[in-house]
């Protein structure tokens, strides 16, 4: 059971969502008219905790009831050899970067820079778009 209010639904079916149940008329009658739209989400309990598979990773959802958006975590890179043309076109996550005088003709020489974060969200991890949710467990 699945419910988005701060403190747990005591005996109240109205304030509560079943997350396996689609929005049918019957359950509206149960539930009420304000069942949200979870379609194309993911549910996401609320609060954080940490993981160590891969350096510390704190994982934060949003505010209870919040949409969170999705993102990666940055990736970057440079190439600075010099090799690339002065004049040459980039666009999207590469950009010029210029690493030193020209030789002879005076023209600079220029690397490539790689930022993911220039055309995409970042975050401290990879997470898909999600809402914000506290879940019931009962059991008997």
């Amino acid at each position: 059971m699945v419910y988005l209010a701060s403190h747990p639904p005591e005996r109240k079916v109205q304030q509560a969502l079943f997350v396996f149940l689609p929005v049918y008329p019957e359950l509206v009658g149960v539930v009420g008219s304000t069942v949200p739209d979870y379609r194309g989400l993911f549910l996401r309990g609320q609060g954080s905790q940490s993981s160590y598979h891969y350096g510390t990773v704190t994982h934060s959802s949003a505010g209870l009831g919040q949409l969170q958006g999705d993102a990666i975590r940055e990736i970057w890179g440079d190439i600075l050899t010099g090799a690339v043309e002065e004049d040459a076109a980039f666009s999207g996550a590469f950009r010029s970067a210029e690493i030193g005088r020209g030789g002879d003709e005076g023209g600079g020489d220029y690397g490539i820079y790689f930022r993911a974060s220039w055309v995409t969200p970042v975050a401290q991890e990879v997470r898909p778009v999600n809402r914000s949710v506290r879940y019931l467990i009962r059991a008997k």
